[in-house]
């Protein structure tokens, strides 16, 4: 009635920071650290809370994280906190 997971990796950005492609919209802009490479992580659990006949419920949680090498300001942080409810669809037609 449980589950538990986790991924890692890398990845690369070439325009962190979505900096526009014309020269004349870049004037004024902070174009630093426009390109970073980055390592994410990611985990998460489920529990399933009930399971009867008129259908199930789950709850979970998953946590993601990126950690850029140059530009942190750009870092992310994700909790997210799920709540799932399923019940069969009967059809009396058939």
């Amino acid at each position: 009635p449980w589950s538990v997971h986790a991924h890692a990796g890398f990845g690369y950005d070439s325009n962190v920071s979505l900096i526009p492609s014309d020269s004349a919209a870049q004037v004024g802009l902070d174009t630093d650290g426009e390109q970073d490479g980055f390592f994410r992580i990611g985990a998460g659990a489920g529990y399933r809370i009930y399971d009867g006949a008129p259908g199930s419920a789950d709850l979970s949680y998953n946590l993601y994280q990126s950690v850029h090498f140059t530009t942190s300001r750009y870092d992310l942080q994700s909790h997210r906190l799920n709540l799932t409810l399923t019940t069969p669809i009967h059809n009396e037609l058939v």
